[in-house]
């Protein structure tokens, strides 16, 4: 990344697969696949790489908090047939 370019995602940015919360300087990253158990797949990853590129370039977060949403926080990558590639 050179100086001066950004990764272009605000905190408070929600997608399909996650949220995001700025509180003070920390953001709260939610990984949101319950049904699945916040299982890894394409997607996520892509969006979940933005969202912390994006907190890494803003001076003012700290800390980030990573969580799952429902009853689990991660079950590991989504190797289901639907996202699964050999």
């Amino acid at each position: 990344m050179m100086p001066g370019q950004s990764h272009g995602r605000p905190a408070g940015w929600t997608s399909s697969t996650f949220s995001t919360k700025r509180m003070g300087r920390g953001v709260t990253i939610t990984l949101n696949r319950p049904e699945k158990i916040n299982a890894l797949n394409e997607p996520l990853m892509r969006e979940f790489e933005t969202a912390m590129l994006a907190a890494e370039d803003d001076d003012m977060i700290k800390v980030a908090v990573l969580k799952g949403a429902g009853r689990g926080f991660c079950s590991g990558h989504d190797y289901s047939k639907e996202h699964f590639v050999p």
